[in-house]
């Protein structure tokens, strides 16, 4: 089946941007960061939460249709923050 032939592109295109402006509320980052799970609370870094409240959300993309087939190819993130304790127990690249 050719998808292109079948979704709408615009609206496709008009919900991924729609889900590019999402973010975390508040009060989710502080049920994450305060909830426990598989037994063990507090499993995500400060700096993973801060991450998700200040950088998280849907990369830039291309969007297109080819010969009836959508091509939805997103492009990598820019540069990473170091968060968390596993990024800081990496070793120095200088």
């Amino acid at each position: 089946m050719r998808l292109g032939e079948v979704v709408d592109v615009d609206q496709l295109r008009e919900q991924l941007e729609a889900t590019r402006k999402l973010r975390f509320h508040k009060s989710e980052l502080i049920w994450l960061a305060g909830n426990t799970f598989y037994g063990r609370r507090g499993i995500f870094e400060p700096g993973f939460l801060e991450w998700l409240e200040q950088d998280f959300r849907l990369s830039d993309y291309e969007l297109s249709v080819n010969d009836g087939q959508i091509s939805l190819v997103f492009q990598a993130f820019g540069p990473r923050r170091r968060c968390g304790r596993s990024m800081r127990s990496l070793p120095s690249t200088s």
